[in-house]
């Protein structure tokens, strides 16, 4: 059983991540146009950013909930909450790091 669950594990695992991947891409692009603004940013594009950044957190979370239950086919309840409690600290790691590299709107 266990070995099954694990060959289960990898194919869901690869598709989290090109779906989280989409998710990076599209925070890649908010963080490059953000730089691109911010000495200059009028208040519309302000606007549009906050917006981009605020969709972008609900995509990421929507990916978590969407994964959640596939994940929940493949493994016990109990290793897709540590599964997912892991990811969440090092997500947490990532955008900490990420914050202490981008500067302030002027």
């Amino acid at each position: 059983m266990r070995s099954s669950r694990r060959t289960c594990f990898w194919p869901i695992y690869d598709e989290y991540v090109a779906e989280r991947n989409k998710v990076g891409d599209r925070r890649v692009k908010l963080i490059t146009d953000y730089a691109a603004a911010r000495n200059s940013m009028s208040e519309d594009e302000g606007l549009r950013l906050l917006k981009e950044s605020l969709d972008i957190d609900k995509q990421r979370i929507e990916v978590k909930e969407d994964f959640v239950k596939k994940f929940n086919k493949a493994l016990s309840a109990r290793t897709t909450a540590r599964f997912f409690h892991i990811e969440s600290k090092l997500d947490a790691t990532v955008d900490a790091a990420r914050a202490a590299q981008i500067p302030l709107i002027y």
